[in-house]
This record gives C-alpha cells, sequence and structure tokens, in this order.
C-alpha cells in the first residue's frame, strides 16, 4: 500500500490522510486547477502513487517551517476532499463510497449505556468549557451572550440543536458536523496572521468539545479578502461544501446587493408593490433581493444548514442597528418572512461582535476618550460623532475589550484580541445549543433499550431533514428559483469542480491556471531577498508583514490566457435556464484595461460550434464597477438541447487595439482640468490617461494615436455559474 497526499492550504506540510491499496481505483481530481479536465484515470501505478509520497514530503519539508498554520486533522479535512471511486478500500478493509464516505459501518455495537455514557462525558467537557468562556472576562456574561438578533424574527434555534442533535446520536460513521465561513479579509485574518482569524480561533474551540461527544467535528474558513460577495455566493457548493451543518456568512463592508447588477436580482412586478425601508443610504429593495439570493444559495444546499450572519457593528449608534431592519424583513408579514422563525422551517439568525456585547462597557468608560492610536506623537481625543466606535475609540486602550490587552481593530480589521471576541462570542452561543441538544437526547434515553434508541436515532435524523424552499419573494427567479452549478477556481474551497475540470483536452492551447494579478502577496524568495533570516532582522516591519501574508490561506485563481494561448474550451452540466456566466476576479482596486481583456470587446465564444455574441442576442456583458461577467443565454442557439445535455462553449482572446469611441467621458470632479475618464463599456477601469484625451471644445475622445499591445492582454476566468 502506499499514502495518498493532500495539501493542507497555505504554507502548512503535507499530510496523509488515508492508507490506500496500490492497485485501489482511486479519482483524484485536480481541483486546484491544473490544465485540463476530469483527472484521475483509472489504474494508478505503484510507481505514481510513491513519486506523490516523495514529492508531498519534500514539498513539507520544505515549506512546512513557517509554522502559521493549523495541521490538526480538522484543518487537514477541511481544506481538502479527497474522492474515492465506489469501492475503494483501504488496507483496513474500509469501503468507501463516491464521496469518500464510509460503506455501512452501522456501529450496532454501541448500546444505549455507551450512548449516554459518552454524551454525559461531553456535556461535562462543555459545561467546563463555557464555565472558562465565562472566567476569561471576570464573570461577565454581557459581552458573550447579547450579541444576536432577537430570537421573534429570527431562525428557531430549535432547528439547529435538531441538527446538533442528529450529529450527536446518528451512528458512528456519519457522526459529523461541519462549520463553514464565507466573507471578506475580515474572516480571512488580514493583517494578521491567519491562525488567529476568529473562524480558526472559533474551531480550535468547537473543535475538542465535537471530539468529546465522538463527532468529526469541520471548520472551512472559506473567506476571500478584496471580493465582494456577488455573484460568488452562486457558488457556495464548491465554496462551503453541500455538507455545511452551519453557514456563517460576513461581508462587513459590502451591501447585500453588491456585486449583482440591479436588473439581474429583483423581478419588476414585486418591486413595483413594495415599500421598504433598509440600512445604508442605497437602495433597500436591490438589498433584501441580494440577501434573499444568498438564503436560497445557503438553504438549497443538500444538509440544509443553519445560516448565520455576522456583523461587526464596531461604530453603529442603536438607531442604525442592523438587526431592526432584518427583523422586519424575516417577521411574519415581512418580505422574506418566508425564511423566518415563524415557518419554524428554517435556522436564521445574525450577531452583532461590538454593538449590544460592549453597550454596559460603554456606559461605565469615561467620555471624552483617547482615541486608539497616537497622532502625531500625541494623545488625541475621540470626536463626539465616534462616540459608539469602540475601535477607534476603545473602552480602554490598554484593556480595549474591557479585560484585556491586545488590539481589538487595527484598521478596518479585527486585530488578534478583535477576533478572539468574535470567536468566543460564537463559541458560547453554540455551546449552550451544544448542552441543550445533549440533554434533550439524555431525558429521550431514560431508561430506554436497544428499540428505542433506534427509534430515537430515527425522530433525530428526521427532525433534521431539510425544509423545500417557498418561491422567491422578490429575487429574480431566473437567478434564485433553482441552485446553480459552478465551476469555481479561488482557494480555499471545500471541493471541486474547479474551471479546469470543465475544460475539454480536444484542442491545443496554453490556457493555465495562475494567481490574478494585483494580490498582496509574499513568497520565500522576498523573505530571502529582504534578509528575514538573519538575526537583527527577525523583527522587521516589512519581514513581518511577508510573514503574515505567507500565512493567508486565500488566493483569487484564475484560467488565463491571452490572443495566441489558443481556443479554451469546456462543456457545462445540464442546465436549467440555459444561461451560462463567465467570470473574472476582482484586481483589488484597479483594473488595467492597457493589460486585462474587457469581456465587451476583447473574448469571443462560439456554443456548439455556433457563434455567440451580441448581434445575434445570445452575449451580453454584466458589470459591476470594472469587474465582468460574460453571460451566455443559449436556449435559442442550442434549439433547447441545454435543457437535456451538456453544451460545449469555445472562447478565444481576439483584443481591441482601443477603446470603444463613446468610453471617453469628462472627469467627473469638474476641478479635474486636466484628464478624461473612462464610461460606458470601460466604466471604472485604469488606463483612460492613456486611451482617452482632452481636445478643443471640452471634449474627451478616444486617443487615436494610442494603441493597446494586444499581445499583452490577458483574460482571467475565475468561475463559470451554469443556471
Amino acid at each position: 500500500s502506499a499514502l495518498v497526499l493532500a495539501p493542507t492550504g497555505g504554507m502548512s506540510s503535507m499530510r496523509p490522510l488515508v492508507s490506500v491499496d496500490a492497485d485501489d481505483d482511486v479519482d483524484l481530481r485536480a481541483s486546484n486547477g491544473t490544465r485540463g479536465g476530469p483527472q484521475g484515470k483509472k489504474g494508478f501505478s505503484v510507481v505514481f502513487l510513491m513519486l506523490t509520497l516523495v514529492v508531498g514530503f519534500l514539498l513539507g519539508a520544505s515549506i512546512g517551517f513557517v509554522g502559521q498554520e493549523n495541521n490538526t486533522p480538522q484543518a487537514i479535512i477541511a481544506n481538502i476532499t479527497v474522492p474515492f471511486n465506489e469501492g475503494a478500500r483501504t488496507t483496513q478493509g474500509t469501503v468507501f463510497d463516491k464521496g469518500g464516505r464510509v460503506k455501512g459501518g452501522e456501529d450496532g455495537n454501541e448500546g444505549v449505556g455507551a450512548v449516554l455514557g459518552r454524551l454525559r462525558k461531553a456535556r461535562g467537557v462543555i459545561a467546563g468549557a463555557i464555565d472558562e468562556l465565562v472566567k476569561y472576562y471576570d464573570g461577565d456574561e454581557a459581552i458573550l451572550q447579547s450579541n444576536k438578533m432577537s430570537p421573534t424574527a429570527s431562525g428557531d434555534d430549535k432547528i439547529l440543536i435538531a441538527k446538533m442533535r442528529r450529529a450527536l446520536i446518528d451512528t458512528q460513521d456519519r457522526r459529523k458536523f461541519a462549520m463553514s465561513v464565507g466573507g471578506s479579509s475580515v474572516s480571512a485574518g488580514h493583517d494578521n496572521y491567519g491562525n488567529d482569524a476568529w473562524p480558526i480561533v472559533l474551531g480550535k474551540f468547537m473543535s475538542p468539545l465535537w471530539e468529546s461527544a465522538g463527532v468529526n467535528y469541520t471548520m472551512r474558513n472559506q473567506a476571500v479578502g478584496g471580493r465582494n460577495p456577488n455573484p460568488h455566493v452562486l457558488c457556495l457548493e464548491p465554496m462551503l461544501g453541500s455538507d455545511s451543518d452551519i453557514v456563517l456568512r460576513e461581508w462587513e463592508y459590502w451591501e447585500f446587493s453588491e456585486g449583482f447588477e440591479r436588473r439581474y436580482i429583483l423581478e419588476k412586478e414585486k418591486e413595483d408593490n413594495l415599500n421598504l425601508v433598509g440600512p445604508g443610504p442605497r437602495d433597500p429593495k436591490a438589498q433584501v433581493a441580494g440577501l434573499e439570493v444568498f438564503f436560497r444559495m445557503a438553504l438549497g444546499l443538500k444538509s440544509q444548514p443553519a445560516v448565520h450572519l455576522l456583523f461587526l457593528q464596531i461604530a453603529e449608534p442603536p438607531e442604525q442597528d442592523k438587526f431592526g431592519f432584518l427583523s422586519n424583513w424575516l417577521a411574519k408579514d415581512g418580505v422574506l418572512g418566508a425564511y423566518g422563525g415563524s415557518t419554524g422551517k428554517y435556522a436564521i439568525n445574525a450577531f452583532g461582535a461590538f454593538n449590544k456585547p460592549f453597550n454596559h462597557l460603554r456606559k461605565k468608560a469615561p467620555w471624552p476618550r483617547d482615541l486608539r492610536d497616537l497622532r502625531d506623537g500625541n494623545l488625541k481625543t475621540c470626536p463626539d460623532d465616534a462616540r459608539w466606535n469602540v475601535g477607534d475609540c476603545p473602552v480602554s486602550r490598554e484593556k480595549q475589550d474591557g479585560y484585556h490587552s491586545g488590539t481589538l481593530m487595527i484598521n478596518w480589521h479585527p486585530g488578534p484580541l478583535g477576533h478572539s471576541t468574535i470567536a468566543r462570542q460564537l463559541a458560547y452561543y453554540y455551546s449552550k445549543l451544544m448542552l441543550q441538544a445533549i440533554d434533550s437526547l439524555v431525558a429521550d434515553l431514560k431508561d430506554a433499550d436497544s428499540k428505542k434508541l433506534s427509534l430515537v436515532r430515527q425522530q433525530a435524523l428526521s427532525a433534521a431533514s431539510p425544509n423545500p424552499l417557498p418561491p422567491p419573494s422578490i429575487c429574480n427567479p431566473q437567478l434564485c428559483q433553482n441552485t446553480p452549478t459552478c465551476a469555481y477556481s479561488y482557494l480555499p474551497k471545500a471541493h471541486g469542480p474547479d474551471v479546469g475540470d470543465w475544460m475539454i483536452n480536444d484542442t491545443a492551447h496554453e490556457w493555465f491556471n495562475g494567481i490574478a494579478p494585483n494580490q498582496d502577496v509574499c513568497d520565500i524568495n522576498a523573505m530571502f531577498r529582504m534578509r528575514c533570516f538573519k538575526k537583527h532582522n527577525a523583527h522587521n516591519e516589512d519581514c513581518e508583514r511577508c510573514r503574515k501574508r505567507m500565512s493567508f490561506r486565500d488566493q483569487k485563481r484564475a484560467f488565463l490566457g491571452a490572443k495566441d494561448s489558443g481556443v479554451f474550451s469546456f462543456k457545462t452540466p445540464v442546465m436549467k435556464q440555459c444561461q451560462i456566466w463567465i467570470c473574472e476576479p476582482p484586481y483589488e482596486w484597479r483594473k488595467d484595461a492597457l493589460k486585462i481583456a474587457n469581456f465587451n470587446t476583447d473574448v469571443r465564444f462560439k456554443v456548439n460550434g455556433k457563434e455567440c455574441n451580441k448581434a445575434n442576442k445570445c452575449y451580453t456583458v454584466h458589470q459591476v464597477h470594472y469587474k465582468q461577467c460574460g453571460i451566455l443565454n443559449v436556449a435559442d442557439i442550442t434549439g433547447g438541447s441545454c435543457l437535456e445535455k451538456s453544451t460545449r462553449v469555445d472562447l478565444w482572446m481576439q483584443p481591441a487595439v482601443r477603446a470603444d469611441d463613446d468610453s471617453c467621458l469628462l472627469p467627473g470632479d469638474p476641478k479635474d482640468k486636466n484628464g478624461c475618464r473612462f464610461g460606458g463599456n470601460w466604466d471604472s477601469m485604469g488606463g483612460s490617461e492613456k486611451m482617452c484625451r482632452r481636445e478643443e471644445g471640452n471634449i474627451c475622445k478616444v486617443n487615436l494615436e494610442f494603441h493597446r499591445n494586444i499581445d499583452e492582454v490577458v483574460a482571467y476566468i475565475s468561475e463559470i455559474i451554469t443556471l
């Protein structure tokens, strides 16, 4: 036999997941996006497996010294899933199904006494952990327990308790519980070390609690920095995993609809009959529609997880509390009431880390207070409008959470103390629910025999079963009626497919998987250049920043190609709406139009061998700010076959030499007397200073004297979404 190795993400070393016989039929899919389609032909040779072993350990030895990643079994499982062909067998004789799950394995030998012993042992561990959480804050439970949205409008905790009961009472091979986090740089831990991020801290707290109950616990932190929520929430299945029991959403600095064009998410007929109020200055109807899209994508996962929204609420006075708007939307007669607690069907809740939990500390703290940072080397007093801002104006500069030294907020990102606070608040909530789940099971099993145990188990499984989703309330049914299928290249992710897994290898091309530009990354070469391994540079600020960047797990990856890269071909699964979204990644704060493809002018498509373009109404471009998705409506061009079988798409690069004639506009700022800006098909992109020029009569036109170097224009494709 040989060991199958899997990378754990980031800079951690590689670890064996399972021992497999050399002649087993194992399918290792290239989910990280190697060139080519589905990988893993039958009949892996012993040589190949041994080479994998050797290379894996060499890589682990070469990069494992950084030591910022969590190498626990939970972290390993969370970052990689190895699919096994049905019938694959370990050396211990365990048989796996297609999903890598153990076949059979009913733990019939665990009688009622053993179950009760396991649950009572876990109860002691959990109760002790809760006591330690309270002691950490000197008995102040308010900072732990006041961060939840009002239960009158939120999803009933009973639904989540039912999910916990299912995990606790299920047979041994199926006792699993998974939490998955989607979000921004806040949750990815940017400006900290990756392992300081609140999802990782929460996972480290919860893992021993679940393990004490004999449950295999997984925490997946799938947050990606510098990326708005949409349209990426359409790909929650590969991003978070279809087996998630709890989905936690954090996109603190983006609104619910951010990243969607309004026309794609709102159903016009329903919109006209609504009068809504929402948080923030933007369109509340679009926000509600964007939130409903997320709810439907999350609740549409196979496991129908509890859906929890996390807000920092670092500076919100009570009148701007998002919970009030959410409660109204989810109330029985609210616009999203079909998903609310009154239905008894779905577990939806929201948490605020620094608003209500800190109110009692704000009241006790003196006012005026000092700003967190020294300005010009001197202490400055907080302005009156920052009274609620415990980030800039902490309740104490020395103990910013009221009890411990450390940094609550570094800038717009939490510091280690802030991440710890969020994790402890959520751990307190989930641990309390675990106690209720255990207590109810112990009560149900009192004086039970094996027949009663079987009945309780069946009832627990039934109570945790998914409920059908209601019809869409306000979001466009074309977008949110059905769960999309995605090929998704960002990292981290729960599983494939990657864009490369849909690729067809019957054409010669040079498209490949790489990192999208403008990411704030660092590598080992930079560490050597900065002499970070010299003793006198151990605490150098640049070296410290580089070490932190190397610890991040998130990467914006994409398949990329240029004019001479050839034809990129892929096949979609069967569709329900016959619509394909081909999307680029974000490029942080600037898309350089001189070197990055514009989906309006530079990319060409064929669908099942026929041209697909704007002229025949097969193609359009979805654009928010500079970020674009090419949308192919293929029902007509395929004659409806897209509803019954896979569809082939060919795309290639044919860059334009310059911008469109109507794409150069006067600057938005009338004080700007020098330049022009992009508009139209080139809106919000960089490069207008070369591609546009101001002429007599105070007008802006395309600069005919400037040509893009079309050989250097590159397209990036991070996800393909089929509806």
